[in-house]
Parts: C-alpha cells; sequence; structure tokens
C-alpha cells in the first residue's frame, strides 16, 4: 500500500526531467540560431553585428563555447586583442584537448605582440590535431615571425601535405621562400595560391613584387594592373605600379599611379618620396619640392628625403636651405651607418661569446650600444656576458631593458631568473622561470632551472615535476639526470645545479 506514493515520486521525476528537457530544447533552439546568425555575420564582414549576436547566446548561457569562439574572433578582427586573449583563454579551460581553441588563442597572442607565447600554444595544439591542416599553417607562419625558417618551412611543407588546396599555406611558403632568395620556388609556391584564388588582389601585388626584385619589371606590372583592376582603390597597387612604371621609363604614367596613390593615402611619406622622385625627373620642382616636405614630415628618420631635397633645392637656386637639409640629411645617413656598424659589432660579440672569449665579446656589445642604444639584440647579449663575469646587478639591468621592450621573450625571462638566483633570490627568481617556461615549454634548461629555484624554497613536488619533464626533454644531458637523482635523495650530501 505504500507504491502510490513512491510511484507519485517517480512521475514527478520524470515530468520535472521532461519539463526541464523542454526548457533546455526551449533555451537551445535561440542559442543555435544566434550562433548560426553570428557566424554568417562574420563571414559577411559585418563584424559588430556579428558580435551582437553572440553577446546575446552568452547573456542566456555564459558558457557557450561557440559563442565565446565567436566573440574572440570579432575582438580579434576589431583589433582587441586583451579582449580576445581573455575570451579564447575561458574557452580553453572549458575545451582544453581542442586544437582549434590553442590555435585561436596563439593567433590572439600574436596580435597581442606576445609571439612567443603564441608559437608555445601553436606547439601545444599540434600533438593534439597532428593531421589538421590549419593548425601546422598557423604555427608556421609564426615560426617565420621568429625567425625559425626551417621549422617553419617544416610546418608549412606539412600542411601543404594535409591540404594542397589551401591559397593560404601557398602563400606563407612563398613568404618564407622569397625571403631566403629561394625565388623559383617562391614562383611555384605564388603561382599555386594565385591558381586557388586569382581574384585574391594582395597575392598579385606580392607576386609582382617577386618579379620586381627579380628584374622582370614587365611581368610585375601586370600583376599590378590585375590587383587594381581587383580592388582599385588600394594605395599600395597604385604606388608599386607607379615605380614600375618609373623603372620602365614610363614618367606619366608613374605620375598618374603615384599621385593616385597619394590622393588614397595622404599619409604616406614613402608614396609623397616615391612621387617627387618621379617629378623631379620631369623637371617639375615646385612640385617635387611640395612632396618632399610633406615626406620629411611623415619620415622623420629618412636620410633620403632630405639628401634629394638639398640637391632640388641647390638647383633651384635656394642655397641656405639646400645647406640645411644636406646637413640633415649627413646626420640622419650617420644615424644609419651606426646601427649598420652596430650589428656587426654584435655579430662579431656572439662568435667571440661561443668561443668563450667573454671579455672581448662584452667590448664589442658595449661598442654596440654605444653606436646604437636601441638594439635590443646587444642589450640581450651584453647582459649574458655579463653574467657570464658574475657581474648580476649589470646583467639584470640590460636584461629587463629587453623586458620592457619584448615582455614574454622567454630567452631574457630565463636569464633574469639565472641571475636572480646567483644572487641568492630563488622566490623572485621562480615567476621569471615561469614566464620562460611559459614561453617556451620545449626548453630543458629552463625547466631544470625552475626546479632548482622551487627546491631551494622547499617547493619539492614541483621540483620534481621540472626536473622529470628536463629530463624527458633532453634524455642524454647529465646534469638533469644528477639533479633528478640528488632530489630524490632529498638533497642529502649533494646540491641542485641550474
Amino acid at each position: 500500500m505504500r507504491r502510490c506514493p513512491g510511484l507519485r515520486c517517480l512521475c514527478c521525476w520524470i515530468l520535472l526531467a521532461g519539463a526541464l528537457g523542454l526548457a533546455q530544447q526551449a533555451q537551445i533552439a535561440p542559442v543555435s540560431k544566434a550562433n548560426a546568425e553570428g557566424l554568417q555575420l562574420l563571414q559577411e564582414g559585418r563584424v559588430s553585428e556579428a558580435g551582437e549576436k553572440f553577446r546575446e547566446v552568452l547573456r542566456i548561457d555564459r558558457e557557450n563555447l561557440d559563442a565565446l569562439r565567436g566573440l574572440g574572433v570579432v575582438s580579434s578582427k576589431q583589433g582587441d586583442y586583451a579582449t580576445a586573449v581573455r575570451l579564447f583563454e575561458r574557452v580553453l579551460k572549458l575545451a582544453p584537448n581542442d586544437a582549434r581553441n590553442h590555435s585561436n588563442l596563439a593567433l590572439a597572442l600574436r596580435g597581442s605582440g606576445r609571439l612567443n607565447e603564441a608559437i608555445a600554444e601553436l606547439r601545444q595544439a599540434a600533438p593534439l590535431a597532428p593531421r589538421d591542416a590549419t593548425v601546422h599553417r598557423n604555427l608556421g607562419v609564426l615560426l617565420i615571425d621568429a625567425g625559425e625558417d626551417q621549422a617553419a618551412e617544416e610546418q608549412l611543407r606539412q600542411s601543404e601535405r594535409l591540404d594542397a588546396s589551401n591559397a593560404e599555406t601557398h602563400q606563407a611558403l612563398a613568404r618564407l621562400l622569397t625571403r631566403q632568395r629561394r625565388s623559383q620556388e617562391a614562383f611555384e609556391e605564388y603561382q599555386a595560391a594565385v591558381r586557388l584564388r586569382p581574384q585574391q588582389p594582395d597575392l598579385r601585388l606580392e607576386l609582382g613584387k617577386l618579379y620586381q626584385a627579380n628584374g622582370e619589371f614587365a611581368q610585375a606590372a601586370e600583376e599590378f594592373q590585375v590587383a587594381i583592376r581587383i580592388e582599385p582603390n588600394s594605395s599600395a597597387f597604385h604606388q608599386a605600379l607607379g615605380n614600375i612604371e618609373l623603372k620602365l621609363g614610363n614618367l606619366p604614367a608613374a605620375e598618374t599611379e603615384l599621385l593616385r596613390a597619394v590622393e588614397l593615402e595622404p599619409l604616406s611619406g614613402e608614396t609623397r618620396r616615391d612621387l617627387a622622385v618621379v617629378l623631379r625627373q620631369e623637371g617639375k620642382l615646385p612640385e617635387c619640392l611640395e612632396q618632399l616636405r610633406v615626406a620629411a614630415q611623415l619620415l622623420p628618420d629618412d636620410s633620403s628625403v632630405r639628401f634629394m631635397m638639398g640637391q632640388v633645392l641647390q638647383k633651384s637656386g635656394q642655397r641656405e636651405d639646400a645647406a640645411e637639409a644636406l646637413r640633415s640629411a649627413q646626420k640622419l645617413s650617420r644615424k644609419e651607418a651606426d646601427a649598420t656598424l652596430a650589428k656587426a659589432h654584435v655579430i662579431e660579440g656572439a662568435r667571440l661569446l661561443e668561443r668563450g672569449q667573454v671579455a672581448e665579446a662584452s667590448a664589442k656589445f658595449q661598442e654596440a650600444l654605444r653606436l646604437n642604444p636601441g638594439d635590443l639584440l646587444a642589450q640581450y647579449d651584453y647582459g649574458v656576458a655579463l653574467l657570464l663575469q658574475n657581474h648580476l646587478d649589470e646583467a639584470l639591468e640590460h636584461f629587463q631593458i629587453v623586458l620592457a621592450a619584448k615582455p614574454d621573450d622567454p630567452d631574457a625571462s630565463y636569464y633574469v631568473g639565472r641571475a636572480l638566483l646567483a644572487k641568492d633570490q630563488p622566490a623572485e627568481a621562480i615567476s621569471y622561470l615561469k614566464e620562460a617556461v611559459k614561453a617556451k615549454p620545449s626548453d630543458p634548461h629552463a625547466h631544470n632551472a625552475l626546479a632548482v629555484a622551487q627546491a631551494a624554497i622547499k617547493e619539492f613536488s614541483g621540483a620534481l615535476e621540472e626536473l622529470q619533464t628536463a629530463r624527458r626533454l633532453a634524455p642524454d644531458n647529465p646534469l638533469f639526470t644528477q639533479n633528478l637523482s640528488c632530489l630524490e635523495k632529498h638533497l642529502e650530501g649533494c646540491t641542485l645545479s641550474p
């Protein structure tokens, strides 16, 4: 006789579950519809409207993955990379094993100027989706930015093998090959990209510039003309065609194209400088001076503008103004020469450092910084040399200058950590070494140094994990094996070495 209450309870649960199901379905329908509409608006380039759709979804469901992803894309397209990073980080917490989420976060980090962290994210993504061509392509593009050309080419070739029909991959590989002066291979990649996307104007521009660099001016002009037919209101395309017409000796055509480029982008100093070159050759000196004066304001560090202005002023009989312009040109030329010489000192200093000639290397880096105090590579290399000489406070000053300009630089963070460890400040070192590991998770030395710092403040479980990672990354390095063994013996009769 007691079955009825039980049955009533069961019926209630079923009805309640059914009611919840209906409520969820009622929510899912508008959520799915709004997400779909947001994606469609994104594809149509209506970015702000797409953002409103995704926000509408998030007001109903704060953790909706599609809406968070969509709003992250919207923020990236609007240049708000800080917001995009926060959104994609939320997505990753909800779906950490989705490679595309790592890829989206990486692109937002790149937009924020945090290149090394972006590369680290994509390196995490690649093993999660080894056959995802987009992940390999994005990693390749970021590695190009980082100057890791060989690794970049490997990733882009892998992306091509997985999807040979993607124009962006061919274009990225073509850019890399162009930079390496492998022109024939670059032509092949650009042509493959053009076959896939014949109406993409920036492809035509880049292919035209490659023809130009190889002295094939007529072919370059053809590509620039195609780009203009596709997108007639691009200053860059008219500027490129104007410069080619100048090289071909077609001065009136060059003037027409460069005037159009200036009209479309009046604040381009480079375009006004190029137009001045044409006007000077045509003998139109007053018009040439007008363009040079504006170019000088837009390009305050360009010695060629001042030099040309001095020559034109001389020819126009304005001797005092000409002398002033030429003095300014000489001053800027010395600055440019100093920067070039500084780079040569840095290269030589790096060679000396590799040979163990630390004092001699330091002298080279000091001279480089005298010539060009803004050379970050000289600041970094000099910091390393000072650290090797145990000048810890001076080394820290130079590494901090690098980090002020490049906050996610893993190597500078690593060496700040090493210097702080040498100063017996392990707690302070840990924050920098964690940043180094975050930005460059494949660096066994950073993991090892972090372990040493953690062990010094008795964070033994974290230290053990970091040393295990270091040994896994570099199993043949005896230092990591010795440190791990020492830690496992609870530091009895041994010490850890960074």
